[in-house]
């Protein structure tokens, strides 16, 4: 948060070597709960053997009874804040087709492999210490092509999982529960920031911008009553980040960098991935708003784009978007597979900077995955 105060939510795993019931303090006044046992958040380790497990809330936090069998893990999970965490800023601009600037860790802890991502796109910046900075120069994403590809949890650590045939080793475990952690983060329901449920398996995400960072420590202080635990933390960072426009004169924002989600669903369909500005489109009509930020908030709007993708071999839906001045759908007439370019915005752009899609089917051809992005053009 701009104050410095991070938000932590934490999964917390004992692995025993013998089945036994254990009582954990846990510092600090987060909220305690249980996780479902077939979560199986590092996907290892075997169920707990059935008990009464107690959670009692305060400064410390206790588990009491927590059953682990011999060999396994059993979990739980704690949310809190960590209030002295610190701040990364970011001065980022948009020149021409790229997004330049630099990042700066304002925290008392080194950033461990430091990524800027936008969408599915990213660009490293390594090891990040506390007081640096670091330069982003990267190339903003065109969204026109077909949707498909992996995850970006997968291409994350794809140099980790793209294994010699001649090695018929697993990838490392440190990269299997980095991936799943990240899958955690943007999935639904796993989210740490506003309408942050992006990384389809598609392979697309209009989240616009954001810093990913690992650290090997993080609240909360854990204790086991009677034991010395060897302990291991594997924590991500999630950091929004904005961007800074030019002053005067025109404005391209490409496709990709205004933030949307998915707020009705079709009779036939639903989300499509994660993702939540992608729909699986059957028989009726889904909803996607999209919401420009503040500092694009005061932009005279000449044209606006809006990309609908699609798996290949997929038609172009009927789409409209919502008229805020007459209150009525505005029908986008030969709409296309690709950019479309709305010439006159005139009231499709509410006050507040919101915009809304609606992609219909009367389910007179096959269902299928449609992803949609939403870029404009104006002046200052």
């Amino acid at each position: 948060q701009a104050d410095g105060t991070a938000n932590v939510r934490s999964y917390l795993g004992l692995f025993s070597p013998a089945q036994q019931a254990y009582e954990i303090e846990v510092k600090g006044c987060g909220l305690l709960a249980p996780l479902n046992p077939d979560s199986g958040p590092w996907e290892r380790g075997g169920i707990s053997t059935p008990g009464e497990t107690v959670f009692l809330q305060g400064d410390p936090g206790r588990v009491r009874g927590l059953a682990v069998n011999q060999w396994s893990m059993q979990s739980f999970m704690t949310e809190g804040v960590w209030p002295d965490f610190g701040r990364v800023v970011g001065d980022l601009r948009i020149e021409g087709e790229a997004l330049v600037g630099t990042v700066r860790n304002e925290t008392a802890h080194t950033l461990i492999d430091v990524v800027v991502v936008l969408g599915n796109d990213f660009v490293r910046l390594g090891d990040l210490p506390p007081g640096k900075d670091a330069p982003v120069t990267m190339d903003l994403p065109d969204l026109t092509g077909q949707r498909s590809g992996p995850p970006l949890s997968y291409r994350l650590f794809e140099e980790q999982f793209n294994r010699n045939p001649s090695n018929p080793n697993p990838p490392p475990h440190e990269a299997q529960l980095k991936r799943s952690v990240v899958d955690s983060l943007f999935q639904e329901g796993g989210r740490f920031g506003p309408t942050l449920s992006r990384v389809p398996s598609g392979g697309r995400s209009s989240q616009g911008l954001a810093l990913l960072a690992w650290l090997d420590e993080a609240p909360p202080e854990v204790q086991v009553a009677g034991r010395m635990p060897v302990q291991q933390t594997t924590a991500l960072l999630y950091v929004p980040l904005s961007y800074r426009l030019p002053d005067e004169g025109g404005i391209s924002l490409p496709p990709g960098l205004i933030p949307g989600a998915l707020v009705e669903m079709p009779r036939e369909g639903g989300p499509c991935g994660p993702d939540g500005t992608s729909v699986w489109l059957g028989r009726g009509a889904a909803v996607i708003e999209f919401r420009l930020l503040d500092g694009v908030r005061d932009v005279q709007v000449d044209r606006l784009k809006l990309v609908i993708g699609a798996d290949e071999g997929n038609w172009p839906p009927d789409t409209a978007i919502y008229d805020w001045d007459a209150e009525e759908w505005r029908n986008l007439k030969g709409s296309i597979m690709g950019i479309n370019v709305l010439s006159d915005p005139t009231g499709l752009v509410r006050d507040d900077g919101l915009v809304r899609v609606r992609l219909s089917s009367e389910g007179n051809r096959q269902g299928g995955c449609f992803y949609v992005e939403l870029g404009l053009e104006g002046t200052r």
